[in-house]
Formats: structure tokens, C-alpha cells, sequence
């Protein structure tokens, strides 16, 4: 994990340099291109590191990009959060550069998973996620 986790934090740096370099010569969608890729590393970094500020040697759980952003809701919120209450933080952070939520949708969001399909998070599924961090002690 440390050998994959080192090689997306050296092509993010890469990548973000080169972003801010070449910003103004790039073309639009070359630039737009850069972004989604740094989009997606940002994303991958989160998914590897998503344990391991707890000290785990992996990530506990499911260990899919959704599950880190739920975790970092429950970070931002408190462990005393509602399922309410971290759908909504899910919700703000759509569109957003580096999360992999992509859209808000009538019952919860739309997520991109690492290997780039689309996948609604409703309440309901929100709620089971929650449910099995909360057996494993979150």
C-alpha cells in the first residue's frame, strides 16, 4: 500500500505543478482533462489514506472512494452526526474538485467509484453504511 500510495502523491504533485504552470499555454480541454485526472488522484488518495490517520495499516471496511468521503463528513460533523446530517455534507461537497460526489440527486448523490461508473447513494444505503462503521467502532 505504501509503494501505491507514494506514486499517487508524486503523479498529484506532477500534475498539480504542471496545472499551475502551464495553465495559461494549455488549451481548454487539455486543462480540463488535467483537472479530472488530479480530480481522480485526489480521490485515490483519500481511498488509501482513509485509515490510516486512525493509525490502521489499511482502511477498515469497504474501501471504496464513497466510504472515505463518508468519513470525512463524520470527521468534519462529529461522531454524534446524524444520517441527515452527513447526507447533507455529502451534498456539498458535489462538483466540488476532488471529491468523487458529482451530483446531488432528489434522494441523496451521485458518485463516481475509482473505476469511473456512476452510483446513486441513497438514504437507505447511506443509512447501512453508517450502521456497519458503527459495529466496527467507527
Amino acid at each position: 500500500m505504501k509503494n501505491e500510495l507514494w506514486e499517487v502523491m508524486r503523479k498529484l504533485g506532477e500534475y498539480q505543478a504542471r496545472r499551475d504552470t502551464e495553465k495559461f499555454i494549455l488549451s481548454i480541454p487539455d486543462l480540463i482533462a488535467l483537472d479530472k485526472e488530479i480530480e481522480r488522484l485526489e480521490c485515490q488518495f483519500r481511498e488509501l489514506t482513509s485509515g490510516v490517520a486512525r493509525g490502521d495499516d489499511k482502511p477498515s471496511g469497504r474501501n471504496d472512494l464513497m466510504s472515505a468521503e463518508i468519513e470525512n463528513a463524520i470527521r468534519e460533523l462529529g461522531d454524534r452526526a446524524t444520517p441527515a446530517d452527513v447526507m447533507r455534507k455529502l451534498k456539498s461537497y458535489a462538483g466540488k474538485l476532488g471529491s468523487c460526489i458529482t451530483e446531488v440527486a432528489p434522494d441523496g448523490v451521485v458518485w463516481r467509484t475509482s473505476s469511473g461508473k456512476n452510483t446513486k447513494l441513497a438514504m437507505a444505503a447511506l443509512n447501512k453504511r453508517l450502521s456497519r462503521q458503527t459495529l466496527k467502532g467507527r
